[in-house]
């Protein structure tokens, strides 16, 4: 059977044939759709979260954190599930580290714990935050807070 073909021209050059179009394509595989497919396994927050807390309780906390992040916690289970599966790779005691010091960086999220995996972060010793600002040099152009208040004059 020859299917008709529409001719598209412009300027009078042919720019290509197709054949026309007598419906929608026949099916190629199994027909997918959401009635056959069924609910999303068996995973809820219930569920993922204690997963993550046999890791660590910092490992539970990043989870429900990535599952409360989106409008619906279904958005989040592939997220989880990868967090989880970063366990096998590097072991559990290193997804612990490294889901501290995302929640330290104040991202948790599965894309900062497999970066902080890769690059051997997890295995560094956390700093002190009080130690990492260092103080400021006292000389007389850095102006305090009672200039700010207006207790000291400036000097010209």
């Amino acid at each position: 059977m020859t299917l008709p073909c529409a001719r598209y021209t412009a300027l009078r050059d042919p720019l290509a044939y197709h054949h026309v179009d007598s419906g929608p394509p026949p099916p190629r595989g199994p027909v997918r759709s959401v009635a056959l497919r069924g609910p999303p396994l068996a995973w809820s927050p219930s569920r993922l979260i204690p997963w993550g807390e046999k890791t660590g309780p910092a490992t539970g906390r990043v989870v429900s954190e990535i599952l409360r992040r989106y409008p619906h916690p279904e958005q989040g289970y592939r997220s989880c599930l990868g967090l989880l599966r970063l366990s096998k790779r590097y072991g559990p005691e290193r997804l612990e580290a490294a889901c501290i010091r995302a929640e330290r960086l104040g991202s948790p999220r599965y894309q900062t714990a497999k970066n902080i995996l890769a690059s051997g972060s997890d295995r560094l010793a956390l700093e002190d935050d009080s130690a990492s600002t260092p103080p400021l040099p006292l000389h007389e152009n850095v102006r305090g807070p009672g200039y700010y208040a207006g207790e000291e004059e400036t000097k010209c």
